[in-house]
């Protein structure tokens, strides 16, 4: 992402929802409800973490094939921050940053960068149906008939 107006450097870093599929592909017994809920791409978003880019003093940051250039070395500083919560209204970011920041969601280096993410969660899904335990199978199978246990009725 480009500088905020404040001068601020902001990023989507997908490892929550890489840790999310890693623990599901990994562990037996895994809650996996949070990846069989996301269902488009745009979904993908609550399971990515804004970070901050800041300046370093050590190596340059590796940036994914595409990203717009940087002009300084800079390191990830998590915020353990989401999306939606930069956006929300008592969020303390300038007006100024939460309309860029917002404008840059709705782009299409965004909706790019979440259509491969999505990808991973339909192959990971796909997995689970096909090769998944007995109860991962189950759970797919009644998330896609509507009657998982947690969804909301509708």
């Amino acid at each position: 992402m480009p500088q905020l107006p404040s001068g601020r450097h902001v990023a989507l870093d997908p490892a929550p929802l890489r840790s999310l599929i890693d623990k599901i592909l990994d562990e037996e017994s895994v809650t996996i409800w949070p990846l069989l809920a996301i269902q488009k791409p745009i979904d993908c978003l609550q399971h990515l973490e804004v970070i901050y880019l800041v300046p370093d003093q050590g190596e340059a940051l590796q940036l994914a094939p595409g990203s717009l250039p940087l002009d300084a070395n800079l390191q990830k500083q998590p915020t353990g921050l989401k999306p939606r919560d930069v956006l929300h209204p008592d969020f303390n970011w300038p007006r100024e940053d939460k309309l860029a920041f917002a404008n840059y969601l709705q782009g299409p280096r965004v909706a790019a960068y979440l259509e491969k993410q999505f990808e991973r969660v339909m192959e990971v899904k796909q997995a689970l149906k096909e090769h998944g335990t007995g109860l991962e199978q189950w759970e797919v199978h009644t998330w896609e008939a509507g009657v998982h246990p947690v969804q909301e009725n509708s």
